[in-house]
């Protein structure tokens, strides 16, 4: 299959020229067994995912606005009622 489509990609069917990387959890394995794979990355998702969070996290004056349940020391936030609630940032139970 790799080489189908490397080929389309024109890399003829040896993949020249074409990056193969092996993603996910069980990476290390596949690549033992298939040969097919330039790299490994088995964090390729979690790693475009915090890109894109950190992308789109919300800015005051150039600084990155502190997440409440993320942040560590900026735990605190509104509850529904809106009053605020504190967050235990080691456990992270909220009162």
């Amino acid at each position: 299959m790799v080489g189908r489509v490397a080929a389309e990609l024109g890399g003829g069917s040896s993949g020249e020229g074409v990056t193969v990387i092996a993603t996910g959890g069980y990476a290390p394995i596949v690549v033992e067994e298939a040969g097919c794979f330039n790299a490994v990355e088995e964090n390729l998702n979690l790693e475009g995912l915090r890109l894109v969070y950190e992308a789109n996290r919300p800015e005051v004056d150039g600084r990155a606005v502190a997440h409440p349940e993320t942040d560590g020391d900026a735990a605190r936030a509104p509850s529904a009622s809106g009053t605020a609630r504190e967050t235990d940032t080691e456990s992270g139970v909220t009162a």
